[in-house]
C-alpha cells in the first residue's frame, strides 16, 4: 500500500521515483505504479545538460573475478571515475572487459578515470550505491 509507514514504497525525501501504469482492470480508479525506477539522483549529467539514468554495466563488471566491489562517480560534467576494490591485479582480458563496459555507457563525452581503493564508502545505511554523482542538484 502507498500509505504503509512502517516499510515505506516510496521514500520522497530520498527522491525515489516510479513509472505511472494504466488504470486499474478493477475500476477503482487509484494512481498505478507501473514500476520503480530509482532514485532522483541516480542521473548522469552530459556535458550539453541532458540527463539519463546510467546503467552501470553492473553485470559486467560484477562477473569479472578480481572486481569486489565497484562504483562509478561522476566528478565533474565531462569525467567519471570508476572506483575498484580489487581481490588480486585484473588481467589484460579484465581491463579490456572494463574499458569497454566503460566506453559503452559513456563513450567519448566524458574523461573517464580508474583508481583502485581499499573499500568504498557505503551510505548511511550501509548500501554501496553503483553510480553517485558529485554535481551540485537541479534547482
Amino acid at each position: 500500500p502507498l500509505h504503509n509507514f512502517a516499510t515505506p514504497l516510496l521514500r520522497y525525501a530520498l527522491g525515489d521515483e516510479a513509472e505511472m501504469g494504466a488504470p486499474c482492470a478493477c475500476g477503482r480508479g487509484l494512481p498505478v505504479l507501473r514500476r520503480i525506477v530509482g532514485r532522483e539522483f541516480d542521473y548522469l549529467t552530459f556535458p550539453d545538460g541532458t540527463r539519463r539514468r546510467v546503467d552501470t554495466g553492473y553485470y559486467r563488471i560484477s562477473a569479472i573475478p578480481a572486481v569486489r566491489e565497484f562504483q562509478i562517480m561522476q566528478r565533474a560534467l565531462d569525467r567519471i571515475e570508476l572506483l575498484l576494490v580489487l581481490a588480486r591485479p585484473l588481467t589484460a582480458a579484465e581491463d579490456a572487459t572494463i574499458r569497454d563496459v566503460l566506453a559503452t555507457e559513456f563513450g567519448g563525452e566524458f574523461q573517464v578515470d580508474i583508481s583502485v581503493h581499499d573499500s568504498i564508502a557505503r551510505t548511511a545505511m550501509g548500501k554501496l550505491r553503483a553510480f553517485i554523482s558529485d554535481l551540485p542538484p537541479l534547482a
